[in-house]
């Protein structure tokens, strides 16, 4: 299902309004936001199952009527499938208070920072292909459970905030993967961030435990009214905290098991042939580093001694080798540090990636990246496609099904950011930001060039 995220005046971003799909880029201006819509989305999938959509403070009328209709189906059912449809206005609103009330918290933690702030935040559901939420008996206790989504055992006392928390978490599910699902917050959605070498290489520095006490934002509280000082003379607060995105990341490198194989291995192993031009992966020595073995030497060097385009894809190697459960990647500027032939595999890499059921947004600075992208949307519904292919050497997984990708554009207005959603056309995705750019580049060139050299 594809739903949209409805934003104001957060960061920079004065508005923006973001249909919510397996393949997502952002592109545009430094300093623009693009990094705050991936964390954003990002902290849906993760944090948000527990900061924004269960309403158990909530007190409305709307929710009052919501819980009812959910408890009252709940204890009646013998084998029920209700009709989400019909309810869907009740539920969009209830999901839209739920917001308001829990955005700040969530933008709090998300940032470890309470200097960021959300003037509005709003989902808006799909009409289309509304999810089928079941309650039924089974061995003495009622289940509930939503489409393909793991069902839910519960005892015969109904859990009305529980049952709404899962039934947006189908609403909000896309083909690929829910917000919801079990355990999403430890290794389903991912997050890559921008300085991946400098984390990679100093991830054991610090341990998990000094990490988080360290640099996550821990709120005191006021024992008898459970609300939060905000005396900055009674707050101990983390120094220089790192952002929750990062400090997820840097728990994953550093929780890797060689134990654990991933699904992943045809994707890894493009990435040796094409990329790393060797393997990647962790020591069985005591600490798991992480080690290099490059094609043909015969023996592993430590991550330290390779080359940035080594250190640059590691993480994403690893986490596609021993995540089981890894469903989405959100990944910061993943032409970081590589030559444009490399961009071009990169491309071919995420295009894979969501071809083998991963989620996949981005953020990009990297017109060779998009222009792959365009080319092999236009080779999917070119009249020779596989004489192309064969010429090429690409086959059926390097290709793009259209309307799957969504882009928008952030630019830099000064005092904020506009976000426009790009339409593909004939000849693909156009960039205004970068056509721009290089159209200024071309033009210098031209003025800087000798006219003697000109008419030669």
């Amino acid at each position: 299902m594809k739903w949209k995220l409805k934003v104001e005046d957060y960061g920079k971003i004065s508005k923006a309004e973001i249909t919510v799909s397996p393949f997502m880029a952002f592109v545009g201006d430094n300093n623009s936001g693009k990094s705050y819509l991936l964390m954003l989305l990002w902290g849906i999938y993760t944090i948000g199952k527990r900061k924004l959509f269960l309403p158990n403070q909530l007190k409305t009328k709307e929710w009052s009527e919501c819980k009812k209709w959910l408890e009252e189906s709940y204890l009646t059912s013998q084998d029920l499938v209700l009709d989400i449809k019909e309810k869907l206005p009740l539920i969009q609103i209830v999901l839209n208070q739920l917001l308001a009330q829990n955005k700040d918290s969530f933008i709090k933690e998300l940032f470890n920072y309470e200097g960021i702030t959300i003037g509005k935040m709003e989902i808006e559901l799909s009409k289309k292909d509304i999810p089928k939420f079941r309650m039924f008996n089974r061995d003495e206790n009622r289940w509930f459970g939503v489409s393909r989504f793991q069902t839910r055992r519960r005892n015969n006392l109904p859990d009305a905030a529980l049952m709404f928390q899962f039934l947006v978490s189908a609403c909000l599910g896309n083909r690929y993967f829910s917000p919801f699902d079990n355990e999403a917050y430890d290794n389903e959605a991912v997050y890559l961030p921008s300085a991946r070498t400098g984390f990679v290489l100093t991830k054991d520095i610090i341990n998990r435990v000094g990490r988080n006490q360290t640099f996550n934002y821990i709120p005191v509280i006021n024992e008898e009214t459970d609300d939060e000082i905000k005396d900055s003379d009674s707050v101990v607060q983390a120094a220089q905290p790192f952002t929750r995105p990062i400090n997820h990341f840097l728990d994953l490198m550093t929780s890797l098991s060689m134990d654990q194989k991933a699904p992943f291995e045809e994707l890894v192993t493009f990435v040796e042939t094409h990329m790393t031009k060797g393997k990647v992966d962790l020591s069985r020595l005591p600490g798991n580093e992480l080690r290099y073995i490059p094609q043909g030497l015969g023996r592993d060097l430590p991550i330290r001694v390779a080359s940035s385009v080594v250190t640059e894809l590691s993480p994403l190697v690893l986490f596609m080798e021993h995540l089981k459960k890894m469903k989405g990647v959100f990944y910061e500027e993943p032409e970081m540090g590589l030559h444009p032939q490399l961009q071009k595999q990169v491309a071919r890499l995420l295009i894979r990636m969501v071809n083998q059921q991963l989620m996949v947004v981005f953020t990009t600075h990297s017109d060779t990246l998009l222009q792959h992208i365009n080319n092999m949307l236009k080779l999917l519904s070119h009249p020779d496609c596989e004489a192309l292919q064969k010429e090429y050497r690409y086959d059926d997984r390097d290709l793009l099904e259209p309307g799957l990708i969504r882009i928008y554009q952030m630019k830099d207005e000064g005092d904020y950011t506009s976000v426009t959603e790009l339409r593909e056309g004939r000849f693909g995705f156009v960039i205004p930001t970068f056509n721009d750019a290089l159209d200024q580049l071309l033009d210098e060139v031209y003025a800087f060039q000798p006219e003697d050299e000109m008419d030669g």
